[in-house]
């Protein structure tokens, strides 16, 4: 038993910015992939009619992701967005790793607020399959609304190993 052990820090994203999950864990020098992915159409129900200022019955699209961590999956990720807002997208045969930039890059979708609940929740059964980890463990769930100017242009729902990632603050009292 004698030897030395690597120990990785947690990756933190910062709160005080607009970025994801996937341009933090880059932005520490991880190597960022897709292990798998679903584009669909759906329409909206009530909820995701509110959120996304659409009607209830209104095309959106549904990408669900595994994101990975050099080569370990770390997040579950299910984006939202109005159908109106990325036509094509549904023949799009590519993993898409960093979906903002993915979102700018291809429909000019600029975010520019985003509105996020943050809380914690044990892994299911399926959740601790996907992810490669045991049953129960803890997630970090985050849901997220993105705005362009005022218009809200995607909802997320991620799911993220609470063992290999972390939220900071970083805030300085105004004395005016």
């Amino acid at each position: 038993g004698c030897g030395t052990e690597i120990v990785k820090r947690k990756v933190s994203q910062c709160l005080n910015s607009i970025t994801s999950v996937s341009e933090s864990l880059g932005r520490m020098g991880h190597e960022v992939g897709v292990a798998s992915m679903h584009i669909e159409r759906i329409e909206a129900n009530y909820e995701l009619a509110e959120k996304l200022q659409v009607k209830p019955g209104d095309g959106i699209i549904l990408i669900s992701r595994i994101q990975t961590s050099d080569g370990a999956p770390i997040t579950i990720a299910k984006n939202y967005i109005p159908e109106d807002l990325v036509p094509g997208i549904l023949l799009e045969k590519e993993n898409i790793v960093g979906l903002y930039n993915y979102l700018n890059d291809h429909y000019s979708i600029s975010i520019t607020r985003i509105s996020d609940r943050i809380s914690a929740c044990s892994a299911t059964f399926d959740e601790a399959v996907a992810l490669g980890i045991e049953p129960k463990s803890a997630l970090i769930v985050v849901h997220r609304i993105c705005y362009m100017g005022g218009r809200p242009c995607e909802v997320d729902n991620v799911k993220i190993i609470a063992s290999k990632y972390e939220y900071k603050n970083d805030f300085e009292k105004d004395d005016n």
